[in-house]
C-alpha cells in the first residue's frame, strides 16, 4: 500500500499558498516545491483563522465559497471550528 506523506501547514502558508491571488511572496516557491506529492492538512485554528479574516475583510458571497470549498474538515472539528471562530470575531 502506497502512503502520502501528510504535512500540517500553519495560517501563513496556507493563507499565502491557497488564497492570496496575486502572490509574489519569496517563500511560496520553495513550499510549494516541498509540498508537491504530500497531503496537506491545517489544523481548526487555521480553518478558524482563515475564516474570521474572510468575515474581517467582507469578502463578497463567491469568494466566501470558495475559501470554504478548499477548507476541507473532518465532521468532529466543525463545531470546534465554529465556536473558536465566534469566540475571535
Amino acid at each position: 500500500m502506497n502512503q502520502v506523506a501528510a504535512t500540517v501547514v500553519d495560517t501563513d502558508v496556507f493563507s499565502l499558498m491557497y488564497l492570496r491571488r496575486a502572490n509574489n511572496d519569496s517563500r511560496v516557491a520553495g513550499w510549494r516545491e516541498y509540498l508537491t506529492g504530500r497531503r496537506v492538512l491545517i489544523s481548526f485554528q487555521t480553518r478558524a483563522e482563515v475564516l474570521v479574516g474572510a468575515r474581517s475583510a467582507q469578502w463578497g458571497g463567491r469568494r466566501m465559497a470558495e475559501t470554504i470549498e478548499i477548507l476541507t474538515v473532518r465532521p468532529r472539528s466543525v463545531l470546534i471550528t465554529k465556536w473558536w471562530t465566534r469566540m475571535q470575531s
